[in-house]
């Protein structure tokens, strides 16, 4: 199969998997704010980058790396070697998991009390505790199929963990209301230990299966220092990368009640907005980044491949196009959300405060879901400090709005600061990526015209839900929906000459440039 079937495959599979499991996240994120609330929410999200912080250092680096290693192994046909770089990494995450998993169990109560300043949290991390393990060992395995191209066992494991994790939650509410006890934040982590495990019991299933690992171990006794050394020697950068980051974001977390404070409001009335940010706005506006996460996953084995044959013209095509589908998709997003985003907060989360973020947080779209792919395109060509370094600036940005600002705006100043994180991180991966590889912007193509797309598709459906409003009355759900599906095939139709133009296409669905 050529290359560019391999990649429409890939990325239509994860796209199409990543999809649903947003779709049953998306519910799963509205049942959980209705059972438990928003403060408890809040509650929930403090203890994320404490989640975050322990697989940064079992997994962060090494996950990546392997996916790298694999995928040059595989390009110059050595099985024997990508095996054994899965089975020294595999192993090193497990044992750093288990470590990390014990610890944090014997120490909720210093974190709890002492870190995030919120005794609530202490019975979640230590139900939490209990996930480190089995992602950790699921996010090794999964290396091996991305590392290979190969997406269909990554995006059923993907579901099976959304599927697990609401399905778990529904029942843990469930025996606790016939039961007489108060819902609290426990209930997400019991969903989401349940998750993790059950997507890294499939995925071994079937690794055992091919058996990928139980080879590796059996192969001719070979010094796995050789392995471990350019390994660890790639993954550990990746790794303080992402343990600075989430101790930053652990900062970031544990400030903004504490800001909120100064701003006026009370303890209750901090985790409730913090809930409402973090686990409504915030995964609302990611939504339609399942998408360019599927590109980035496909983007990262693909750019290490191209680079290591000498394929320059395959990576600047690759990114000019990249950077165009994610302009098309932000642009529509950055309407969707500030026209329909008090809808959207209304209809779906019974939260005007949500829809009122969401009305903010639109502008953030274009390059939230840039970063992500120009990210993997720095990662594949091995700029890992320079990524550090943008994710740093990032969030040191974000950390300053919230100690200068909130405590004059409000949450206000949070989503300010927001802003310019993102912009500040996609401007530098432009930089940057423009001194490796020579693109073109292409300002019309990629802004101008889907601007202009925008407006006239936006235009043209509230034309016509104002004429049908004369005629018969939508439930809310449906003028919700409806619009939004008009707007985006209207959209999607007038760029349709720009999509399908061979110039400025993905290497997924046409040939790429050809030399001179």
């Amino acid at each position: 199969m050529s290359k560019k079937k391999v990649l429409l495959i890939g990325t239509f599979t994860l796209t199409s998997a990543g999809l649903l499991s947003r779709v049953i996240g998306f519910f799963y994120r509205i049942f959980l704010s209705q059972m438990i609330g928003a403060e408890e929410l809040g509650i929930f999200q403090l203890i994320a980058p404490v989640y975050a912080l322990m697989l940064s250092v079992c997994v962060g680096g090494i996950q990546t790396a392997l996916s790298r290693f694999i995928a040059s192994s595989t390009a110059a046909n050595d099985r024997e070697k990508a095996l054994r770089f899965l089975f020294v990494g595999t192993l090193t995450a497990a044992v750093l998991s288990l470590s990390a998993g014990i610890l944090l169990y014997q120490f909720a109560d210093l974190i709890g009390y002492g870190l995030l300043l919120e005794e609530r949290t202490i019975p979640i991390l230590r139900v939490i505790a209990f996930a480190i393990f089995p992602a950790s060992i699921h996010s090794c395995l999964t290396a091996w199929y991305f590392g290979q191209n190969k997406t269909a066992v990554p995006s059923l494991c993907q579901l099976l963990e959304q599927c697990t994790r609401a399905a778990v939650t529904y029942a843990v509410c469930r025996i606790s209301l016939l039961q007489g006890q108060t819902l609290t934040a426990s209930v997400a982590a019991i969903g989401t230990v349940a998750g993790e495990i059950a997507s890294c019991v499939v995925t071994s299933l079937f690794l055992a299966a091919s058996s990928p690992l139980h080879s590796a171990a059996r192969l001719p006794d070979y010094p796995v220092r050789d392995y471990f050394s350019p390994l660890m020697g790639m993954a550990l950068p990746l790794t303080l990368n992402r343990i600075f980051i989430n101790l930053l974001h652990g900062i970031e977390s544990v400030l903004i009640p504490g800001r909120l404070l100064l701003f006026g409001l009370t303890q209750k009335e901090s985790l409730e907005t913090l809930g409402i940010l973090i686990g409504m706005a915030l995964p609302m506006i990611s939504f339609p980044s399942t998408i360019t996460h599927a590109v980035s996953v496909m983007l990262l084995p693909d750019i290490a491949k191209d680079q290591a044959a000498g394929k320059k013209e395959s990576i600047l095509a690759t990114t000019e196009q990249t950077i165009k589908y994610c302009m098309v998709l932000g642009i529509y997003a950055v309407g969707a959300f500030f026209f329909y985003g008090s809808k959207m907060g209304l209809v779906l989360f019974r939260s005007e405060q949500c829809g009122t973020f969401l009305g903010i947080l639109s502008f953030l779209s274009p390059f939230l879901y840039l970063e992500a792919t120009l990210t993997s395109i720095l990662n594949g060509l091995g700029k890992t400090t320079l990524v550090f370094f943008q994710n740093i600036v990032g969030i040191l940005i974000r950390i300053l709005f919230v100690w200068f600002l909130i405590p004059e705006k409000g949450i206000l100043g949070y989503l300010y600061g927001m802003l310019a994180s993102e912009l500040a991180i996609t401007l530098m991966n432009l930089y940057f990526l423009r001194r490796e590889i020579p693109f073109e912007l292409h300002p019309f193509h990629n802004l101008l015209l889907p601007i202009a797309s925008l407006i006239l598709s936006l235009q043209l459906t509230q034309a016509f839900f104002t004429l049908l409003a004369h005629f018969a009355v939508l439930p809310q759900l449906a003028a919700l929906i409806f619009p939004l599906i008009l707007s985006c095939t209207i959209y999607l139709s007038l760029l349709f000459p720009l999509i399908s133009s061979g110039k400025h296409h993905l290497p997924f669905f046409c040939k790429k440039k050809q030399t001179s």
